[in-house]
């Protein structure tokens, strides 16, 4: 773990040119050992291009990290996940991720994925889509009804006459994947302030 931290902090400094030009070449010539030892580069690669003003280099980088998911190393895969909310998430890898999640058997990707997943916030969903808003109306083609299942209680401790009636959402999403509260609207607006 310490010389993963101390990789990290090497390639850090490195300039953004070097590290996809040189070092992220060297990795993907690595065999499937050396990679795991080297797996601070998909850390530091993540990092370095997440604040990049170049949007084809952030855009080629995003797709490497797509392509790291597929990675036999669930380690690797771990750290791509973690990297991509940092490069922008969009619908493909929402969906990327989503497949991830169902196909996975290890618990600690799960989480990892739950935790990018939320992070992306179903980006999809702006552009008119997206994988959780499926997700909701595959239930409704299955159950009949219209969104997330909803729970209604009736007055303070949810017994007594109906003196103002609460919903409450509950999640129809994958284990481990909590059901967003922020308003896509609200990611639309963008910034406020």
């Amino acid at each position: 773990m310490k010389a993963d931290n101390d990789l990290y902090r090497q390639l850090r400094e490195l300039p953004a040119a070097q590290l996809w030009n040189e070092e992220v070449p060297k990795f993907n010539l690595l065999g499937a050992k050396e990679r795991n030892q080297q797996v601070a580069l998909v850390r530091a690669v993540g990092v370095v291009f997440s604040t990049s003003r170049n949007p084809e280099m952030k855009a080629a980088v995003k797709a490497w990290m797509i392509g790291l998911l597929q990675d036999p190393s669930e380690k690797i895969r771990r750290y791509a996940t973690a990297a991509i909310p940092k490069l922008g998430g969009d619908e493909a890898s929402e969906q990327k991720l989503l497949d991830i999640l169902q196909t996975t058997e290890v618990e600690r990707e799960k989480k990892k994925v739950a935790s990018a997943l939320e992070k992306i916030g179903g980006g999809g969903d702006t552009q008119g889509g997206g994988a959780i808003r499926r997700k909701i109306s595959q239930r409704t083609e299955i159950t009949g009804q219209r969104g997330p299942p909803r729970k209604c209680r009736f007055g303070e401790n949810g017994d007594g006459p109906p003196q103002a009636a609460r919903l409450e959402a509950t999640p129809a999403l994958p284990d481990g994947l909590r059901e967003y509260r922020r308003e896509r609207s609200a990611r639309s607006r963008g910034p406020t302030g």
